[in-house]
């Protein structure tokens, strides 16, 4: 047979590599040995276990390769490809520079922009990788952790992608238990990410207990049903520079560098680069020690930040008379590296000989992975700014991965050898220093009472005694490797173990509508060290410390529907971090995932804030505030947060700038003030600079609060929050129907008054954006608003006026909530953006209230709606090739069908035809019109854009209707196919496909695993009656009074139904089944 020249060949790899690398460098760059060699190994024999590769030789090329493979392999089934479509690039540190990101970014981009009709590698590429029959060739995502609902994640199932993550972020979803997850959405994120996917654990050393943890689900999946039958379950790649000889002995195919790399000129020019390596050792001095109460533990510690710093700031100061290429200074923690940050950058400002040179002082910078991503889209800009590198740069661990910079000099705190072998991965990396001594500086603190935290004390002695050896070591690629030669190997800790995961944990966390009592799955991602895992703090102005209390919890849910927390200004931080930090004790943190826990007695009270949880979260308190807390809560005896929390509060507390987080310094009134500090709040900045995705409406705020800040003028500023607090008065003595009906754009309302407000708003936006003593900030707002608001609505909370006030006890507005509609928020960003990408990348987000009442722009009618899933979801199963797949029963199983199994595709066929069919129920085809009651019949609904989104008039549309709350559209679904599957497509397959037909359809939204949520309130007629016809032909009736339990009844056997399903077709095999009926529903939705 002729080979079809359109299609990718092996030999086109260096060529597809030099192209992605052009649109990285700017020139094209032909591939290292090892990554040609790689390719030609995968093909022949499959993946390596390891990759034991040096800093510095590469190692993010491998996602090059997995793409490159997939596009090789676009024509094979699942059970035939090497490599998973989704492919997971895993770090167990908190980068502040991502090389990996970039790489994959511009891969996309080069695919994406490519001709798939030219004969070019990039298009035949394209066309090949478009050949899985998704919307995009290749999609990027990374997980940052945060947000219910709007996390980037996969859209579609046969959609190549890479996926950039952490331990936590990664490892938490594929257990069932993602971070900053809902509940409902656990299921899809643990299936997508245990089948059809490949991991690569970069540094390995930092995150051995994952890679145990992955290597037992691979094992556990080998045994899957669904798997055996031909779905392909994760692989895992293990990279490192470090790896020791007992852990390479742990797998079987080790791949590493041969003699070609070795004489490779650009390779031996990076792996024989000079890297001389000093101790110092200096007397720590901390004085002032105390007692442990809460308040001098603080000061203690906070006392040793300093002295720490202050010895690496000297060593930094005596390298910088030396060197005079840029430096970079390495702290373990985050309140380490505040302290030599602020002292070098006076003492740069010192060195300054003229007025020409004061600008030497800026050229400092801070990195430290405690920061928001709006943050770091900034420094980055700052770091690999066309000046080149700073003269100084202070950092943390996060500069020990992903980092592509060199430096002439460095300064370290003591740390344990893999650890200092990835810092010095940083120096003279690419030989440019060579022959002028690069030299790195390790400071070793003697004081008994030092702690090297995060490390242990052992680890570190062990690599400071390797030190100790010599004056000047070398520790170049090609020293230590003459070392290992002598028999002298550094010294590497030994990996953290964590417990076997087994099929009984397993089953529990499957389990994702029973959260208690469950295993802990910190063990599983850091070892039995058990570590502080993480919650997000975001800071918003137009919030005071006095709306954080219980009588205001409604207000704030409103706002909160309004304004939930986006993604890019959530600062992630250690659960302990944060409760000590919210009592005002001084409160610090390392970038290491799975740190040790520095948590102690805590003596003073704290300052309230709100927990913006999944709206699954069953009987938890939204808000931190003591009136609201049990007594052990105020104590501190229990934990007051949980991994994935977001943690809103005002501006005015601080901890946070633009270099992230702010440990507060102990002694100072930093956060305690009422007066929100600059750049604390990036909310409405990242909408403007195009951050996030977005839900249907976005709203932005302009408050009094806001004015505060951005207007200097003090009679000017009361002008405007009088007129403020007016417009947003009137506006809440509105009726909400009336509400609803007002636009900035299109004004259709007569009302003389209601006109007028109107007018008075867009004035209001003029003068902002012309006055000159307005802030730019406030301006750059205004000027958004005025083009591209539609919707006002008044802010949901406000102030009290005090005795001496005019209105004395009134609860008074603080402002306004501005709606943009998505589509006009889309052009918005592309309008911002030149980028080929930008109209790809922009995504829809999902609300928080309950989806099918939401994900839509119009009204759209139930076949319509079921004739697009059953479309989609057929869509995946040929491309993925599951259109015939045929799982086997389980022995003992017997099948009144001739053929034996339940045929995947089928399934998934008749689930999407039905899985909405209980949106029949009048009561939920009222809702889906706004509370119309009359002709119901006309044209039944699927999805409606007639939303309330104030939480307190859907509460009375629901009581009005009968409808409570968590009443389940998809369990009548199940019960009205159950009693009416005779008179549909059912009647014709076996009693096993219909069975798990129904349960597809039960747990479509993600309850029923495996038990439904309890109801608001009793109903007064369970069930109502039911008449229609589907698609001309199928008759569905549920008759009036028909005694069927309720889903939340144990007597339903919906409990029995799920684990039948979880033997029968596996604990991830069943949960993938669901992702991808659950992924045309939202398809389709969206896209409605």
């Amino acid at each position: 047979m002729t080979p079809d020249p359109r299609a990718v060949r092996v030999e086109d790899f260096a060529d597809f590599f030099a192209a992605v690398m052009k649109k990285v460098v700017g020139q094209e760059v032909k591939p290292y040995p090892w990554q040609e060699r790689l390719v030609k190994t995968v093909l022949n024999s499959g993946w390596p276990d390891a990759l034991d590769l040096p800093t510095g030789t590469g190692k993010t090329s491998v996602l090059l390769v997995a793409v490159f493979l997939l596009a090789l392999e676009s024509q094979k089934t699942m059970s035939q490809r090497k490599t998973g479509l989704r492919i997971f690039y895993v770090v167990d540190r908190r980068l502040i520079v991502d090389q990996a990101e970039q790489l994959a970014t511009a891969a996309m981009e080069a695919i994406y922009t490519a001709d798939e009709n030219a004969s070019d590698v990039l298009g035949r590429t394209k066309r090949a990788l478009l050949n899985y029959g998704a919307e995009k060739p290749l999609d990027v995502l990374k997980l940052r952790g945060g947000l219910y609902g709007r996390l980037p994640w996969v859209r579609e199932p046969n959609q190549p992608t890479i996926v950039l993550t952490t331990v936590d972020q990664i490892g938490a979803r594929l257990l069932f238990r993602g971070y900053g997850v809902g509940p409902r959405q656990w299921p899809i994120h643990a299936a997508l990410a245990a089948i059809d996917a490949i991991y690569f654990l970069d540094e390995v050393h930092l995150s051995w207990p994952f890679a145990t943890t992955l290597e037992g689900v691979r094992r556990h999946l080998e045994h899957e049903p669904l798997v055996q039958a031909g779905v392909l379950p994760l692989r895992k790649v293990i990279m490192s520079g470090t790896l020791s000889n007992d852990q390479e002995g742990e797998y079987k195919e080790v791949f590493r560098l041969d003699e070609n790399d070795w004489a490779d000129g650009r390779l031996r020019k990076r792996l024989c680069a000079e890297r001389f390596v000093r101790k110092v050792e200096k007397r720590l001095s901390v004085s002032g020690a105390e007692d442990d109460e809460s308040a001098a533990a603080s000061r203690g510690k906070d006392k040793e930040a300093k002295a720490v710093a202050k010895l690496l700031a000297e060593e930094a100061k005596n390298l910088l008379r030396e060197v005079d290429g840029p430096i970079a200074v390495i702290a373990n923690r985050v309140a380490t590296a505040r302290y030599v940050f602020e002292e070098l950058k006076e003492f740069l400002a010192s060195e300054a000989k003229d007025p020409a040179e004061e600008e030497l002082a800026g050229k400092i910078l801070l990195l430290t992975g405690r920061v928001r991503p709006y943050d770091r889209k900034l420094l980055n800009e700052r770091l690999f700014s066309s000046t080149g590198l700073p003269r100084v740069l202070v950092a943390t661990q996060t500069i020990e991965v992903g980092v592509d910079v060199s430096f002439a000099g460095m300064v370290t705190e003591a740390a344990p050898c893999d650890a200092l072998l990835q810092r010095l991965g940083r120096l003279n990396r690419d030989g440019q220093y060579d022959g002028k001594g690069p030299l790195c500086v390790v400071v070793a603190p003697e004081e008994e009472d030092y702690k090297p935290y995060p490390y242990s004390e052992k680890d570190v002695q062990e690599c400071l005694q390797v030190l100790s050896s010599t004056d000047r070591l070398d520790f170049s690629h090609s020293g230590l490797r003459k070392r290992a030669e002598q028999g002298k190997s550094l010294y590497f800790p030994e990996p953290k173990r964590p417990p076997d995961i087994t099929h009984v944990e397993l089953e529990r966390l499957a389990q994702t509508s029973f959260v208690g009592v469950e295993p802990d799955i910190s063990l599983y991602l850091h070892g039995d060290e058990s570590p502080p895992l993480d919650v997000y703090v975001v800071w918003r102005e137009d919030l005071k410390e006095e709306d954080l209390n219980p009588d205001n919890l409604k207000k704030l849910q409103e706002y909160f529907a309004y304004a939930p927390p986006m993604s890019y200004e959530m600062l992630s931080l250690p659960f302990y971090t944060v409760q000590t930090w919210l009592r005002r004790e001084w409160a610090d943190a390392d970038d290491v995932e799975g740190g040790a826990t520095e948590e102690g007695a805590h003596k003073r009270p704290f300052r309230p804030a709100y927990l913006y949880r999944s709206a699954d979260s069953q009987g938890d308190t939204p808000l931190l505030h003591l009136k609201a807390l049990s007594k052990e809560e105020r104590k501190g005896a229990r934990a007051l947060l949980r991994p994935g929390d977001v943690v809103v509060v005002p501006a005015s507390y601080g901890g946070v700038d633009e270099y992230g987080w702010q440990p507060p310094a102990y002694g100072t009134n930093a956060g305690r003030g009422s007066e929100p500090l600059k750049g604390a709040d990036v909310y409405v900045a990242g909408i403007l600079d195009g951050l996030d995705s977005f839900p249907r409406i976005l709203y932005l705020p302009l408050t009094v609060r806001h004015l505060e800040r951005c207007v200097a003028d003090e009679e000017k500023k009361q002008e405007l929050a009088a007129l403020l607090r007016a417009h947003a008065a009137f506006l809440d003595s509105l009726s909400p129907s009336v509400r609803k009906k007002i636009s900035l754009k299109h004004m259709s309302i007569d009302d003389v008054e209601v006109r007028r407000l109107v007018e008075g708003v867009k004035s209001l936006l003029d003068t902002l954006g012309r006055e000159t003593n307005v802030a730019d900030p406030c301006k750059r707002l205004a000027s958004f608003l005025k083009g591209y608001a539609n919707t006002v609505v008044p802010h949901p909370l406000g102030d009290v006026f005090s005795a001496s006030e005019e209105g004395e006890g009134d609860l008074q507005p603080i402002g306004l909530l501005f709606g943009v509609p998505a589509e006009d928020y889309r052009e918005y960003v592309r309008n911002q953006r030149s980028d080929a990408l930008a109209s790809v990348e922009l995504s829809w987000g999902r609300d928080e209230v309950e989806e099918e009442e939401t994900a839509a722009s119009r009204e759209i009618g139930l076949e319509e709606h079921l004739q697009a899933v059953q479309d989609q979801v057929q869509h995946y199963t040929r491309f993925l090739g599951l259109s015939s797949l045929r799982i086997p029963l389980l022995p003992g199983v017997s099948s009144q069908s001739s053929e034996i199994g339940s045929s995947v595709g089928e399934a998934l066929k008749w689930a999407a035809r039905y899985h909405d069919v209980g949106k029949l129920d009048p009561r939920f085809q009222s809702i889906l019109r706004g509370g119309e009651t009359e002709n119901l019949s006309d044209g039944y609904l699927a999805k409606s854009n007639r939303v309330e989104r104030n939480p307190a008039l859907r509460e009375q549309l629901y009581r009005r209707l009968d409808w409570p709350f968590k009443k389940r559209h998809e369990y009548i679904s199940v019960v009205l196919l159950n009693l009416s599957w005779q008179n549909t497509a059912l009647a014709g397959v076996s009693h096993e496909l219909r069975e798990l037909v129904l349960y597809l359809i039960g747990t479509h939204h993600g309850y029923g695993r495996p038990y439904f949520p309890p109801l608001a309130w009793e109903p007064g007629e369970r069930w109502k009656s039911i008449r229609a016809t589907l698609f001309g032909v199928e008759d569905l009736s549920l008759p009036e009074g028909v005694d069927v339990p309720e889903a939340t009844s144990l007597e339903s056997g919906w409990a029995n139904r799920f684990f039948d399903h979880l033997e029968q077709y596996g604990i991830y095999g069943i949960a993938y089944l669901e992702a991808l009926l659950r992924l045309a529903d939202e398809w389709a939705s969206l896209r409605g």
